[in-house]
């Protein structure tokens, strides 16, 4: 490097492109921005030129994305659905069945669910029921306790595009729709 030249540390760096620690050290580690490593375990292990980050900085998106393992540092596959076959835009009749599918699955819980009788049901945590609530996927009641959820409301939910919609579905959510898959196809 020339003397005049202005170099970064990887925090520095980090900072400057936005990215984890990890996936920094990474990408200097092997050379996807050129660097100099000293082989001592300090703050300053790497010297990254500036002009070599901004360089990087002004390849297409695309090009970036290619120098890094997709899933590696990013979600990789968040575009893309777990279970592609559970992917299904339903029909009304098709709707209108799973709905009723839904009602009798479902009879043994109370009509007004605790947040934690839906993670139950559905296998997703209780943020992810709360976001539900909060988005207004589902209707709820705020009591003292904590909310409630009418047990239709959380049927209607599950049984419509969004719900069908969800990339990573939860295993009890993968195995319900499994079960009904086969009760419609014996």
């Amino acid at each position: 490097m020339k003397k005049n030249d202005e170099v970064l540390s990887l925090e520095q760096m980090r900072i400057l492109l936005h990215i984890s620690k990890r996936k920094a050290a990474w990408m200097l580690q092997n050379q996807v921005i050129p660097c100099i490593v000293n082989e001592q375990l300090t703050t300053h292990k790497y010297m990254v030129r500036r002009e070599d980050v901004e360089a990087f900085l002004r390849l297409p998106a695309a090009e970036q994305r290619a120098r890094i393992p997709v899933g590696e540092f990013n979600a990789g596959g968040a575009y893309r659905f777990a279970h592609p076959e559970l992917h299904l835009k339903l029909t009304e009749p098709d709707r209108t069945a799973f709905v009723r599918y839904l009602e009798d699955f479902y009879a043994s819980y109370p009509n007004a669910l605790t947040p934690y009788d839906v993670r139950e049901m559905t296998g997703y945590c209780r943020t992810t029921v709360n976001n539900w609530i909060a988005f207004g996927y589902v209707t709820s009641a705020q009591l003292i306790d904590g909310p409630r959820i009418p047990k239709q409301s959380l049927i209607q939910f599950l049984a419509s595009d969004r719900a069908f919609d969800i990339r990573i579905k939860s295993e009890i959510h993968i195995e319900l729709l499994h079960i009904w898959e086969k009760d419609m196809n014996p």
